[in-house]
């Protein structure tokens, strides 16, 4: 198993890298894969936020009534 340790030292600035840092290919596909999973991480984290307080479950409602706009068009000029 391979790791690729990054830390930082917010005092300074500083920014240590272990691993496997002469092997670049693998170094850069353990970045991008990191890089995807705090994006999906993050996502998920907004999505879970971005249901309603009042949403049921119990009439099949996503909730996202409450969030649609209607009747708002672009004024033409």
């Amino acid at each position: 198993m391979l790791e690729l340790h990054i830390t930082y030292d917010e005092t300074n600035g500083n920014v240590n890298v272990n691993g496997p840092i002469n092997n670049k290919g693998i170094c850069y596909l353990m970045l991008e894969c990191a890089r995807d999973a705090v994006k999906d991480h993050t996502d998920q984290a907004q999505r879970m936020l971005a249901v309603p307080a009042g949403a049921s479950k119990d009439n099949g409602s996503t909730g996202m009534a409450t969030f649609l706009r209607t009747g708002r068009h672009k004024r033409r000029k």
